[in-house]
């Protein structure tokens, strides 16, 4: 019994093929968990970037109307390069108005892709749902840009599954109150 041992210990043929065959889907699983979460990456980077590019452009106005918004909406599949297929997400871009009273979503748009989704902030008319460390004092206009991205795993589904990405950014206008959207 001893002998057998020392024999299958001192052995070297196909260790080679053993090794690769254990080390393999160890291997397998480095490389399409690394594809997957690099892909993740990047796209939480888009969507960050889009988040805040999206409501800083609008911000920047003195004043907006529906084709400034048109322009803007153009932008949106260029910060997302590559990862733009509108169906995959959508940018809802909101004025939020305090008279001293009452906070109020004066206007909200959505654009740059066909992504349904609705907006955490509210609608349009309605009571904004604002973070409760976020402060608007008297006659303050804040401009919200929220980004809802179907992120969709290629290979690994199991390492980062199927989610809607969600990001928001708020901004202050700089020129002015931007409370209303002319024609």
């Amino acid at each position: 019994m001893f002998k057998l041992i020392k024999k299958l210990i001192r052995a070297t043929a196909a260790t080679a093929a053993i090794e690769m065959g254990l080390a393999l889907p160890v291997m397998m699983l480095l490389v399409t968990g690394g594809f997957e979460m690099t892909r993740y990456i990047i796209i939480e980077q888009k969507i960050s970037k889009t988040a805040s590019t999206m409501p800083n452009l609008v911000s920047m106005l003195t004043s907006i109307n529906e084709s400034q918004m048109t322009a803007i909406w153009s932008a949106v599949p260029h910060l997302m390069d590559p990862y733009n297929n509108t169906a995959d997400f959508t940018v809802i871009i909101s004025s939020v108005t305090y008279d001293g009273t009452n906070k109020v979503i004066s206007w909200q748009r959505s654009g740059g892709g066909t992504l349904a989704a609705t907006s955490k902030i509210g609608t349009a008319g309605g009571t904004p749902t604002l973070p409760s460390s976020f402060t608007m004092y008297a006659n303050d206009n804040v401009i919200i840009g929220e980004v809802f991205y179907n992120y969709k795993p290629l290979i690994a589904p199991k390492i980062v599954g199927a989610q809607t990405i969600y990001m928001v950014q708020y901004y202050k206008p700089r020129l002015g109150s931007l409370d209303v959207i002319n024609p």
